[in-house]
C-alpha cells in the first residue's frame, strides 16, 4: 500500500543485531513454573463443571424463557393493534363544530 513506509532490508538487520544485544533471553524460576501448571491445570478441571446444571437451574432457564417470550409478544401484538388502531382513528376522525359540544348540559345550538 501507499502509506506503508518501505525499510531497506540492510537497516532491518542492523536493528535486529542491536535489538538482539539488548535482549537476553531469561530462565523463569523452577517454582514459578510449577504454579503456573499447577494453576492452569485447576483452571482445566474447573472450567469443564461450570457448563453443568442441575435440574432446577435447567427449569428455572426454561420458565425464564418462555415468560420472556410470552411478554415480547403481548407487547408487540398491542404495539400493532395500537398502531392499527390510531391509523384507522385518524383517517375517520372529523372536525366537528365548536358550537355542537354541550355547555352545562346543554348546547349553543338550543338557546
Amino acid at each position: 500500500m501507499g502509506w506503508e513506509r518501505s525499510i531497506p532490508e540492510q537497516d532491518i538487520l542492523r536493528m535486529e543485531d542491536y535489538l538482539s544485544t539488548l535482549m537476553h533471553p531469561v530462565r523463569p524460576r523452577d517454582e514459578f513454573v510449577r504454579e503456573l501448571r499447577k494453576g492452569l491445570g485447576e483452571a482445566e478441571t474447573g472450567s469443564s463443571d461450570k457448563g453443568d446444571f442441575g435440574f432446577l437451574e435447567k427449569l428455572f432457564w426454561v420458565v425464564a424463557g418462555f415468560t420472556s417470550a410470552i411478554v415480547l409478544l403481548t407487547v408487540g401484538i398491542r404495539m400493532i393493534v395500537n398502531l392499527v388502531k390510531g391509523s384507522t382513528l385518524r383517517g375517520r376522525r372529523r372536525r366537528k363544530d365548536i358550537a355542537s359540544f354541550p355547555i352545562s348540559g346543554r348546547s349553543i345550538r338550543d338557546q
